[in-house]
């Protein structure tokens, strides 16, 4: 059971704060970035095709579901932005190559909160979903998001090698993608 929230939580995290990447026009190539009215639009488009057609909710369901990712998302992104902050924090110690371990600490402990607390709202908020879903719904539910969560990735990778270079060593490779995708990877 726990294991199934951590997923779900992933592919709800993914999908509620990777689609921006994705929500950019195709080849807009370095122009403006949409702005966050643009972004909510794209991201409520994508999440209402993705129940509707890949889960197979009806109308009624699909929209208590929506409802239910909508209340949780405020909170959602505070706390994915307070970890986006922990990680950057991390990031600049080791490329300064600090040896602040305080600094170290503080950030390792941010991001563990972080983490522990967006495991808290993913298990309310799938609880809230077992009330409205079947459990077969709910399975194509969590397989959709994954689906979705890989793409995003994938969509996130590609943007990244754009217009910075492709820096040698850099990176988890660009190979060709062979084999299975890395189980519950949060991109980190």
């Amino acid at each position: 059971m726990k294991k199934a929230l951590s997923i779900v939580g992933i592919a709800i995290a993914a999908l509620f704060l990777a689609l921006p990447v994705q929500a950019q026009p195709r080849g807009s190539g370095g122009g403006q970035a949409p702005s966050p009215a643009q972004i909510e639009k794209k991201l409520q488009k994508v999440r209402a095709r993705l129940l509707r057609e890949h889960v197979g909710l009806s109308e009624k369901k699909a929209r208590k579901v929506e409802a239910i990712f909508e209340r949780f998302a405020p909170r959602t992104r505070k706390i994915e932005q307070q970890k986006r902050d922990a990680k950057e924090t991390l990031r600049y110690l080791f490329e300064t190559d600090s040896n602040d371990q305080k600094a170290y600490a503080k950030a390792l402990a941010k991001l563990q909160r972080t983490q522990e607390a967006m495991q808290r709202i993913r298990a309310r908020q799938f609880e809230e979903i077992q009330k409205i879903l079947l459990p077969k719904q709910q399975a194509k539910l969590l397989f959709a998001l994954k689906k979705m969560q890989r793409r995003v990735r994938q969509a996130m990778k590609r943007r990244k090698g754009q217009g910075k270079g492709q820096g040698k060593g850099r990176g988890r490779g660009q190979g060709q993608g062979h084999g299975r995708p890395p189980a519950d990877d949060d991109g980190w």
